[in-house]
């Protein structure tokens, strides 16, 4: 049985999550800050939650609840901004998600390039500040990995997007 999430649950989780969201950035920098210089090289920059810092989820409650975290370093905005982004039906994330890489901050030229040395996290890159890359294209792999999977699992009921019909002839 679907539950719907009301306006005012939905706006509390979101409220929830974006606190918890805050909480897990000061937490990150307060222990990175007790660590010696060896150890805090050994903190992954794609995984990194130092300044400046913002952080979008992409959040679907159902089939199965899940959310897609994506982590910024971007000096041109707030740090510590928080987006959440649903919570979603599944079969409405697509076309969702391809609303929202249509906005602004998803079209700016990105600071970022693909690592080739992990095939899902993004590495921050200072040299790659020239490509043409904007932050939607670099997240449309990673995306559609994770729809793929959601869309194949055995073990989630993923519905396929109602259709939509078309009247040419009107």
């Amino acid at each position: 049985m679907d539950m719907e999430i009301t306006d005012k649950s939905k706006e509390q989780k979101v409220n929830e999550l974006e606190k918890w969201c805050k909480e897990t950035i000061h937490m990150f920098r307060k222990e990175y800050d007790s660590l010696d210089p060896l150890e805090q090289s050994c903190i992954q920059k794609s995984l990194s939650l130092l300044a400046p810092c913002q952080i979008e989820i992409f959040w679907v409650s159902n089939p199965t609840e899940f959310q897609l975290v994506v982590i910024f370093h971007d000096p041109e905005r707030k740090d510590q901004e928080v987006i959440i982004n649903g919570p979603y039906q599944g079969y409405e994330l697509e076309s969702e998600v391809i609303k929202i890489m249509d906005e602004p901050r998803w079209k700016r030229k990105a600071r970022y390039k693909k690592s080739e040395n992990d095939s899902f996290f993004i590495e921050l890159d200072f040299d790659a500040g020239n490509q043409e890359n904007k932050y939607s294209d670099l997240f449309v792999n990673p995306f559609y990995d994770l729809l793929n999977k959601l869309r194949n699992s055995s073990t989630i009921q993923y519905k396929k997007r109602p259709i939509q019909w078309i009247n040419f002839w009107k």
